[in-house]
């Protein structure tokens, strides 16, 4: 719906929802669930900002820069 997904409202689901299996942890320690989210998160702000920079980005992701930077280049 474009609007960016809060990272308390994503453990939340998490925890009430997901069972063991499902919360697998990736090689930078976040679940399929939590890229998926910061992926969504990178394509709403992408529609607010013409230019961003990494800094900034991780920040409003709440994640480092480099990872976001990382993440972008996947992405694209």
């Amino acid at each position: 719906m474009g609007h960016l997904i809060k990272e308390q409202d994503v453990k939340v689901f998490e925890n009430d929802v997901l069972v063991d299996h499902q919360k697998a942890k990736d090689a930078n320690g976040r679940t399929v669930l939590q890229a998926a989210i910061i992926e969504h998160n990178i394509l709403v702000l992408s529609k607010i900002y013409l230019n961003i920079s990494f800094a900034s980005l991780g920040k409003n992701l709440g994640i480092p820069a480099d990872q976001a930077e990382s993440m972008i280049s996947i992405m694209v």
